[in-house]
């Protein structure tokens, strides 16, 4: 039995008992490209995640190998596969926090079974993973090839520049008052916290799980929909949040913070000083920026349990502004 797709379903016969997880597992390295397509300069980033993803295509991945093989693999995965995989996630997070209610319960068991088998049928069909750095659209960043992937090399289109410059300005101005992210407008202030999520810990990050908990729950959009009760409990986790964050932020104060945009497959940079990173990342999904009317809670700007695997691969920090 796999550690987490159980017994498998597809592959096996009993002339060819063997599964696609105990098959081995070519490893294709920077250059050793036969079979492949061409592909020009490829990121430093890119390679080491490819390198790391092929090294963990291999029999008998424990539990810590197994998570960390999905977390690197997400960036790549077929639309229908991605967002299951999101949901599986987001739910796994908010029930660890209690925040999964009876009738939530069988919707979270049916979404983790629908990813299990959808990622065993894709991760069948390919032995290694082959990134081509590429500026693609929609269905073109799957390639025909099995193991073949289009990524975005993540060079700032216009929206995105003018995104970074926003979060950025937001960012200079909280900390002129304190900082104090109180003082902002609220449609600045919201935005400012959806941009802070990647970077932010996950005790700031479980309390905006709570009030997103409390809106689905109520079967709301908005938090001015909801009963006053439950309004009630919205603000006061609310304030508790803000008070928490402003104190994160000063922690910051002297390390001059500055965001920057996470490109597609890129891990992380790991500061020396945890406490105070000097880059704050914005996820690539993240294009436009965000509303009043955009969800509190990104689940593509939560720091996955990957966060920390490869903190020797990554790159130094280079300005997306220029």
């Amino acid at each position: 039995m796999h550690p987490t797709l159980g017994i498998p379903t597809k592959g096996v016969s009993p002339a060819n008992p063997t599964t696609w997880h105990q098959k081995s597992t070519a490893v294709y390295s920077a250059n050793n490209e036969q079979g492949h397509p061409h592909r020009e300069r490829v990121p430093g980033y890119l390679l080491a995640r490819e390198r790391r993803i092929n090294s963990l295509l291999k029999p008998d991945l424990n539990r810590q190998e197994m998570d960390e093989l999905e977390d690197l693999l997400h960036f790549v995965e077929p639309p229908h596969l991605y967002k299951l995989h999101a949901e599986n996630m987001a739910l796994d997070l908010d029930n660890a926090l209690g925040l999964i209610d009876e009738v939530e319960q069988i919707h979270r068991q049916r979404v983790s079974d629908a990813f299990a088998a959808e990622q065993q049928r894709w991760l069948s069909t390919f032995a290694s993973v082959y990134f081509i750095a590429k500026q693609t659209s929609g269905e073109e960043t799957m390639s025909e090839q099995s193991g073949v992937s289009y990524v975005d090399p993540g060079v700032l289109d216009t929206e995105r520049q003018a995104t970074l410059k926003k979060a950025n300005d937001l960012l200079k101005q909280a900390f002129v008052s304190g900082p104090n992210l109180g003082s902002l407008r609220k449609d600045d202030l919201t935005a400012l916290e959806c941009f802070l999520q990647i970077s932010q810990s996950a005790s700031i990050t479980n309390l905006t799980r709570q009030r997103a908990a409390i809106i689905r729950q109520a079967g709301v959009k908005f938090k001015q929909e909801l009963a006053s009760t439950d309004l009630q409990r919205y603000e006061q986790i609310h304030r508790v949040e803000q008070t928490v964050r402003n104190e994160w932020l000063k922690s910051l104060a002297n390390t001059n913070p500055e965001f920057r945009y996470l490109r597609p497959g890129e891990t992380p940079a790991v500061p020396l000083n945890l406490n105070a990173p000097q880059v704050l990342y914005i996820p690539w999904e993240m294009a436009k920026v965000p509303t009043l009317n955009t969800p509190i809670l990104h689940e593509s700007a939560i720091p996955s349990s990957g966060k920390s695997y490869m903190p020797c691969y990554t790159t130094k920090y280079v300005s997306q502004t220029d």
